[in-house]
């Protein structure tokens, strides 16, 4: 069950990759014909749209598809939310953004390994998950 929550997120991940990838290469070849934005508009631009498809995915398709992400969805790992309403929008918006993102950023990726060795020694749950009681349903 761990090791399916683990490949979920780095799928997850891997397509959000993917995503801010083309997202870049396709503003610098719209704004400037070639494969770098250089300028501060479409860098804001870029970042914007960039943490809106990242609320997106993370917060607001788990709300409206039962708790799961794409991938969650194909490997049968969901999170057990109690109702699509704004505080567990907020719960999902804390857990993604400014713990799961800001956290990874800022510590090099260490905080996504970090989570992946919590996960697997309290049974499928992360810290953020228990601290925030939000249960994952394994099938």
């Amino acid at each position: 069950m761990v090791i399916r929550r683990c490949i979920a997120y780095f799928l997850d991940v891997f397509l959000l990759i993917v995503l801010h990838s083309l997202l870049y290469f396709g503003l610098g070849v719209a704004f400037y014909q070639n494969f770098l934005i250089s300028n501060k508009f479409s860098i804001v631009l870029f970042y914007t749209i960039f943490i809106l498809l990242y609320i997106a995915y993370y917060c607001v398709l788990p709300m409206f598809w039962d708790g799961n992400t794409l991938f969650k969805k194909a490997l049968g790992v969901r999170l057990n939310l109690e109702g699509a309403n704004v505080k567990v929008f907020f719960y999902l918006l804390i857990k993604y953004l400014l713990v799961r993102l800001i956290l990874t950023i800022v510590t090099f990726g260490l905080a996504a390994l970090y989570d992946m060795i919590y996960i697997k020694r309290h049974a499928g749950q992360s810290l953020i998950d228990k601290l925030l009681n939000i249960n994952v349903i394994y099938p």
